[in-house]
């Protein structure tokens, strides 16, 4: 498994946690039940495409973040350095960071 999957699951296994104490529930496709099916599918499932991986973890991100269960920057701030330490040890270079204004 490649340092990038292993980070993709840790990430679900803690947005499952979060998903799962919260009362809060979304509908349809940003509903617990489908977000939490999202994460589980790639923990189950390591073989799939790590570019398939940031789309579900990217999608289950915004939905968590439109509903106040997680914030963009604490989000950005927490994961940005377990991504950087995964391109370390798959001998990437750290990509330089994108300020859009």
């Amino acid at each position: 498994m490649s340092p990038i999957t292993q980070v993709n699951i840790d990430l679900c296994k803690r947005y499952i946690g979060i998903l799962e104490k919260t009362d809060q529930d979304g509908e349809g496709y940003s509903s617990n039940h489908h977000l939490i099916g999202m994460c589980q599918a790639i923990i189950d499932r390591p073989e799939m495409y790590e570019d398939k991986q940031s789309r579900f973890i990217g999608f289950v991100q915004a939905m968590m973040i439109q509903r106040g269960l997680i914030d963009t920057n604490s989000e950005r701030d927490l994961t940005r350095p377990l991504f950087h330490k995964a391109y370390r040890e798959m001998g990437l270079k750290i990509p330089d960071s994108v300020v859009i204004e």
